[in-house]
């Protein structure tokens, strides 16, 4: 039968899965103290991802200032 996510909502699927990515990404840089390559990952998650995504990125923005 197969995944009910994927067969339902492919593009939104597969966006949140781009964005959680991003997210993960960008805390891999942070962690690495590479804050500028973090930062246009985190203002795409601000602009293309749900609430709860967009807030994530905007207090991991305010972290790294």
């Amino acid at each position: 039968m197969g995944d009910a996510l994927s067969s339902q909502w492919p593009v939104d699927a597969g966006l949140w899965d781009e964005i959680a990515t991003k997210l993960d990404l960008a805390r891999a840089y942070i962690e690495m103290e590479d804050t500028d390559a973090a930062r246009p990952l985190l203002e795409e998650v601000v602009q293309e991802g749900s609430a709860q995504q967009q807030a994530e990125a905007q207090a991991m923005l305010a972290r790294i200032g």
